[in-house]
């Protein structure tokens, strides 16, 4: 079984929107390499505490992360995915069944790295 930040990479590599997204290359999990300047990151999170007593019903977090040189193309592309990812029920993905996905919070820009490059999050 893979974590979940996996299991959503996968769902974005899978998509229906085109989105050509290529796992090692512009997508990746756990962590942000220093290149390219355009990726997405998805890492895994703590979540919420099991629910009906903690047999098979988990809630982790993952945070979605886009990195890319302007602010504009950067919060279009986390806008993309974070609508793909978020409100969706009964996928399969990385041996597990997702009863539910849904976003925690709104997208932000977080930061300015030390390559000037903007890093939005959700």
């Amino acid at each position: 079984m893979s974590s979940p930040a996996m299991g959503l990479a996968s769902m974005l590599i899978e998509s229906e929107n085109g989105l050509d997204l290529i796992l090692g290359v512009d997508l990746f999990t756990g962590s942000e390499p220093a290149k390219p300047d355009f990726c997405v990151t998805l890492m895994n999170t703590p979540g919420q505490p099991p629910v009906f007593g903690g047999e098979g019903y988990f809630r982790p977090g993952v945070q979605l992360r886009v990195r890319d040189l302007e602010v504009d193309t950067g919060w279009a592309k986390i806008k993309e995915y974070y609508d793909i990812l978020n409100d969706r029920a009964g996928d399969f993905s990385g041996g597990y069944r997702y009863i539910g996905i849904w976003a925690q919070g709104d997208i932000m820009f977080s930061h300015k790295d030390e390559k000037n490059r903007y890093i939005h999050v959700a």
